[in-house]
């Protein structure tokens, strides 16, 4: 018998009562629900699911400080948060189960009430879940008279809070199993679904200390969990027209699906200075933040992939289905941009509060930066607050006047940070090089858009060097001795910094001491005699740290969804066939993008390319600003080191006009429109070892990089072969960099009234723009894939 809608209304309120909503709460869910039932209006619904603390029952492992995981949480406030304010959620249609409330039946309840008997065609639906992941097996016999679930099969399943071991006593697992969430999501009445899970499903042997693994150590073998009776009624019904009930349903998920892991890959999260979160979500969620509707869905994964790759480790490769354009799931991502509001141009953060008098202090939600930046960069940083509801095209039919337009845009720095949220002031200089007066503070308020103005980069940043916990005491005390001698190195502590390798010995090989990456990778050429001690060691890997050092701050310097400089970056390769592998661009510039070769459509899976030895590649450069633009083409390879690729000038060549819509784009507080010249230049070469991942940036600037030059004079001479061209002080030649960045940003920053302290690199987003391409080098019996 179905239920009444008076029946459903009574349910949904004792469901959500039991996962702690008020009577307030309940009384407004069953009032919006009662206006879903009238109105035909599409919706955008969401559900994030997080756990952290896990008993031992659930996972079979104990931890000695707190909870198992850290970040879970965390994550559900990054998707909360993105959903809100860049992609125009309503509040009230998100609901969020965290730690107890992440029950399997109180997951399985909010699906049933929040979605399955809310979502209409066209709806779009947001699904999210944080945790642990599992493999399980389940029981053969037992299981043959649930046709849900194929028995004797071993798939995936997220893990409840109350996912329980099975005992002989209770041999019934309490996962979501991989063909339970396949019912689920299928049984939705949208194509626009998008399903998200941070965790992994199988367990490494080792990984380093500095990381938390989501996933079980085991694979537990059960029974199927039961239906909650209401799901077991919808998904019977559902059955007689589909043959859920005579068939076993497929395990692939419906709709358009983003994992942190493939089923038999790992997942794990990282602790920076004040927060926690999984790897691949905060990755997701920043690259999101910097999207436009206009960004291919291969360019954004391709960037998540190699911002989770890049920070622990080639082997972690995330899971992405419904990404190619002909696939109608693609549709769930369009979607998500259609139906929003303020997507014109993305944006780094949100106010979240302003104090009554807008006087005080008030808060920045900026996770839309990445998170080496928010972790070293924030202090004394300026972003830009704009008002979206005064800008506007101009038109022909107003009257031409003397007077000057309102200000749109008003600067606020950025004084200190807890976890993601910034406390900020709104900056009141000495001196402005324009008599404009800035937007009101009057027109301040809750859930305007933050943009990236100056990045404060300090001068005394240290490599953190994590020890390996299976290091003997002795050894541990010996590295942290003649770490703390060295200059900028820094060996890693709790809750402090997050590590960028990891000093310990490769005991599987029963080698030496040797410099790891996070994902316990053993960076190469560091290792050395098993007979050597540990003081020797730290001194003979100090080359390999201040280049690991070196391309740390080129990371802090990435800003390709922030900065104002019009360009354009391709890499492809063009022998011994042709394939576009990597795209980007600044779409916060106030110019349009050139049509050019450019525009090429990227094909790919969303992952890290592959190259062997041998490709010939091309990199291509577009100048889309108003000026000529400075350029240098800098490789990291997989032991460290640096290799100077190219020195350049890109050109203006044509004239076009500035589009002055968005106040962000401005370089001063001038509105006037001006003439924007572009060209191009490229340059090629050819892949050689050593195997693993590579790092390509491209750094450019408005001025010439006089301070680099002379660090490394070579870089004035044409380059022939990338080989020959090796820095032999890559921490010198970053420092330089940083410097050259910092001069050319000097006017911008006078004009906008910004002291910047000597402690600090002040650089202006209108002044440089630092892209970084990532592709994994095979051996030549590897084709590229």
């Amino acid at each position: 018998m179905s239920l009444t809608r008076r029946t459903l209304l009574q349910q949904t309120s004792l469901a959500f009562a039991s996962l702690g909503l008020s009577q307030m709460g309940l009384s407004l869910l069953t009032r919006r629900y009662q206006r879903v039932l009238a109105t035909p209006t599409p919706r955008k619904l969401a559900l994030l699911v997080g756990v952290n603390d896990y008993p031992e029952s659930v996972c079979g492992l104990s931890s000695p400080k707190g909870a198992l995981l850290q970040g879970a949480l965390t994550d559900v406030e990054l998707y909360q948060e993105l959903l809100v304010s860049r992609f125009s959620f309503h509040p009230s249609d998100i609901v969020t189960l965290t730690d107890q409330q992440a029950t399997r039946e109180g997951i399985e309840t909010a699906f049933h009430f929040h979605l399955l008997e809310q979502v209409n065609e066209g709806d779009v639906v947001v699904f999210c879940f944080s945790g642990l992941g599992s493999s399980i097996q389940l029981s053969t016999q037992e299981a043959v008279s649930n046709l849900e679930d194929p028995p004797g099969v071993t798939q995936y399943s997220l893990v409840p809070v109350d996912g329980h071991l099975p005992t002989p006593k209770y041999p019934q697992l309490n996962d979501l199993t991989q063909t339970r969430l396949s019912s689920l999501l299928s049984a939705l009445k949208t194509q626009n679904l998008i399903s998200i899970f941070d965790v992994g499903f199988s367990h490494p042997q080792s990984v380093s200390n500095a990381l938390r693994v989501r996933s079980r150590s085991t694979i537990p073998n059960g029974l199927p969990p039961e239906l909650i009776p209401e799901l077991q009624e919808r998904l019977s019904q559902k059955g007689k027209t589909a043959g859920i009930m005579t068939t076993p349903p497929k395990a692939t998920l419906p709709g358009m699906h983003l994992a942190a892991a493939n089923p038999s890959g790992l997942g794990v999260e990282a602790s920076w200075d004040g927060f926690s979160a999984g790897l691949f979500s905060y990755a997701l969620t920043q690259q999101l933040w910097w999207a436009t509707p206009s960004t291919s869905i291969n360019i954004l994964l391709g960037q998540v992939s190699s911002g989770i790759k890049r920070a622990v480790d080639k082997q972690y490769q995330p899971l992405f289905k419904g990404r190619r354009e002909s696939d109608p799931n693609h549709a769930a991502y369009s979607q998500l941009f259609s139906t929003a509001m303020d997507t014109t141009s993305n944006a780094d953060g949100v106010i979240l509060d302003v104090p009554s008098d807008r006087k005080g202090d008030f808060h920045l939600w900026i996770a839309g930066l990445p998170a080496i930046v928010l972790e070293y960069c924030v202090s004394s940083s300026y972003g830009e607050v704009v008002d979206e509801s005064v800008i506007s095209e101009p038109t022909t039919s107003e009257p031409a006047t003397n007077e000057t337009p309102p200000s749109t845009s008003l600067l606020v720095q950025m004084r200190s940070r807890t976890g993601l949220v910034a406390k900020a002031k709104i900056h009141t200089p000495q001196r402005t090089a324009s008599s404009k007066s800035a937007l009101s503070t009057d027109r301040l308020a809750s859930g305007m858009f933050v943009y990236e103005r100056v990045r404060a980069i300090p001068k005394d940043i240290d490599l953190v060097v994590a020890l390996d916990n299976k290091l003997e005491r002795i050894e541990r005390v010996d590295a942290t001795s003649a770490l703390s001698t060295l200059s900028n190195i820094s060996s890693a502590t709790t809750g402090g910094k997050q590590p960028d390798c990891v000093f310990g010995r490769n005991t599987m090989e029963q080698q030496g001491y040797g410099l790891f990456r996070l994902g316990n990778s053993l960076i190469p050429k560091t290792i050395g005699p098993t007979e050597e001690a540990v003081k020797t060691a730290i001194r003979r890997v100090i080359p390999y740290c201040y280049g690991l050092l070196a391309d740390k701050l080129f990371q802090l310097t990435l800003n390709q969804g922030s900065s104002c400089l019009g360009a354009q970056v391709t890499l492809e390769i063009t022998a011994p066939h042709q394939r576009l592998l990597s795209y980007q661009s600044t779409p916060r510039a106030p110019w349009p993008a050139s049509m050019s070769r450019l525009g090429t459509p990227l094909e790919g899976d969303g992952n890290v390319p592959i190259l062997a030895v041998g490709h010939q590649v091309q990199c291509q450069l577009q100048n889309d600003s108003d000026r000529p633009l400075y350029g240098l083409v800098l490789r990291i390879d997989s032991r460290g080191e640096m290799t100077a690729l190219q020195s350049m000038t890109v050109d203006p060549s044509s004239t076009k006009t500035t589009d002055t819509s968005r106040a962000t784009a401005n370089l001063s507080s001038d509105s006037e429109s001006h003439s924007a010249p572009s060209g191009s230049q490229s340059f090629q070469w050819i892949i050689n070892a050593p195997e693993g991942l590579v790092t390509t940036y491209v750094i450019l600037s408005c001025a010439p990089f006089t301070e680099t030059i002379s660090v490394f004079p070579q870089l004035q001479q044409p380059i022939s072969n990338a080989r020959t061209n090796i820095i032999p002080k890559p921490l010198a030649l970053a420092q330089a960099v940083l410097l050259d960045l910092h001069n050319a940003s000097d006017e911008s920053l006078h004009q906008l009234g910004i002291d910047t302290s000597n402690e600090q690199y002040g650089l202006e987003v209108g002044c440089w723009a630092t892209f970084s391409i990532l592709y994994d080098v095979a051996d030549d019996t590897i084709t590229s894939q």
